[in-house]
């Protein structure tokens, strides 16, 4: 919705890069939080095969990703300026569950709280200038930000605006079912399993919990019925100019709401009601 904003940088497909496992936080805790000078060093590895699968068009678990292509040499430069502050002293070390191969470690220093986030800061602004070098704002919409807000949180309110999105509970359920039945692998075969994920992704944080971190709610439902409004609201807490081109056209219909009536069983609501009903009522939604 915001990929058109002059001001803004987005990408093709959801980054990812931040909050998966072995993305940039689990790097910042391991260089911070959870540091010891032989771990950090493993972490780092990781980070960098990480990347290097991002690089790499139709690698799995990265399937279709290419952020080589989506960026330009400055990403680059912004990681060689990471590396410089991680760069550590080589030395011999054994540990239980050390890769044979691996001889060799770096004695990786310590990083202060405050000096992780924001060596973690400047990476980020840099891989956003090398998509729009007018970017004010980066942009990522994947889905599995949200168990994270409390680590995102922690890099600074100033600097990491949060915005929860949510629908309806069972409409989720039915795009589950619907990603299956085109070939999709992600969603579980069993629609008890996937109605636990929405539970546990959606109910990850009270509304008291996303009050204390300042985060932007958004419905669904109210996008779609009125884009305009809704995304005055968001482009205003990014402190973002508005845009006349933004509202239309909205890649979302009403076809996607209330779409579990017609695509869910009523013996299928009936067996997920248990799992998500309380999903239904935190989020004031009527089943």
């Amino acid at each position: 919705m915001l990929a058109r904003h002059a001001k803004v940088a987005s990408w093709p497909k959801e980054l990812r890069l931040v909050t998966d496992p072995d993305g940039l936080l689990d790097l910042v805790d391991a260089l911070s939080e959870k540091w010891d000078p032989w771990m950090a060093d493993t972490s780092w590895d990781r980070f960098q095969t990480f990347l290097s699968h991002m690089r790499q068009p139709g690698r799995p678990p990265y399937k279709g990703y290419d952020l080589g292509s989506w960026t330009n040499a400055m990403a680059w430069i912004a990681l060689d300026r990471l590396r410089g502050e991680v760069e550590g002293v080589p030395g011999d070390a054994r540990w239980m569950g050390q890769d044979d191969e691996k001889r060799t470690v770096y004695e990786v220093g310590h990083l202060t709280q405050d000096h992780a986030r924001e060596v973690t800061l400047d990476f980020l602004t840099f891989l956003a200038k090398s998509r729009n070098r007018d970017a004010r704002v980066m942009v990522d919409d994947t889905p599995t930000n949200l168990p994270a807000f409390g680590r995102l949180h922690a890099l600074g309110k100033e600097a990491v605006d949060l915005v929860h999105v949510y629908r309806h509970p069972l409409d989720v359920l039915a795009s589950y079912c619907a990603a299956r039945e085109k070939g999709a692998t992600w969603p579980a075969t069993s629609l008890r399993t996937n109605a636990c994920r929405i539970r546990d992704q959606m109910m990850r944080w009270t509304k008291g919990e996303e009050k204390r971190m300042d985060v932007l709610r958004l419905r669904f439902e109210d996008l779609v019925a009125n884009p305009a409004d809704e995304l005055h609201q968001l482009v205003h807490a990014l402190g973002l100019e508005w845009q006349d081109d933004l509202p239309e056209p909205l890649n979302v219909t009403t076809a996607h709401v209330n779409r579990w009536i017609t695509d869910l069983t009523p013996a299928d609501v009936e067996s997920v009601l248990p799992t998500l009903g309380p999903v239904c009522d935190a989020f004031e939604y009527i089943v």
